[in-house]
This record gives structure tokens, sequence and C-alpha cells, in this order.
């Protein structure tokens, strides 16, 4: 998995968007705990290139994003390693629910982001800055 960019940073990353380049899947990453808390717990759920631009147009939210979703997983850092587990009911954060939609003051990455996904989209290599 590498980080794509950053689609709401709150002084720290709020939403992400993820790929996994052997697959080229495109996963949203969420920050589900308190921004302000040591141990930080992240929703994580894969998207398509079509619902990253929705998300974009502000037709759908993080809530569309994670409620249409079959699997969702909830990850931590323990010892410098990624410890996923599968969400079995998917209740939204309260930072989730006031900050659903997007907010281009907060993206500093919407061209790149832009970029990458019509290469996802027309089947061009894959480039991370």
């Amino acid at each position: 998995m590498k980080r794509v960019g950053i689609l709401q940073d709150l002084g720290c990353p709020f939403v992400s968007l993820y790929v996994d380049m052997a697959n080229r899947k495109l996963f949203v990453f969420s920050l589900f705990s308190s921004p302000a808390s040591k141990e930080k717990l992240w929703a994580a759920v894969e998207v398509s290139p079509q619902e990253i631009e929705d998300y974009f147009n502000e037709s759908v939210g993080l809530l569309d994003l994670y409620s249409e979703k079959k699997a969702i997983w909830y990850f931590t850092k323990v010892n410098g390693e990624y410890v996923f587990s599968e969400a079995i009911q998917f209740i939204p954060s309260h930072n989730m629910q006031c900050l659903d939609k997007y907010d281009p003051e907060l993206c500093v990455d919407d061209i790149w982001i832009e970029t990458f996904l019509d290469r996802v989209e027309h089947n061009r290599p894959l480039e991370i800055y």
C-alpha cells in the first residue's frame, strides 16, 4: 500500500487515498480516533476512481463511501507494524459525521490525485510522488 495523497488534512491526515500497487485497487483511509489521541485508529474501505470523483464533486460523502461497502477494516500501528481487523458493524465516528463532505480548502493534493485517477482509469503506469 502506498499513499497517493491526502484528501482532507486537519493538521494530520484525516482522509487519505491509498493504492495497492500490485492490484491497482484504491482505498480511502479515514482517521477514526480523535486526531489528538496517542493511539491512532483508522478505518479503510476499497473505492473506485469514480467514487473519488464523486467525493471531489461533493455528490457523495465519507458516510456514503463507508455505508455502501461490504468490507471495512480498522487498523492501528503496534510496535511499528500495522494491525488490521475487519469491522463487524461499522458505526461512523463523530469526526466522520461532522466532516462527511469533501472540503477543497482541506486538500492540497487534489491536482495530483486527479492525475493519478486518470492513470488508473486509462491503465497507465502508476507513479507515486
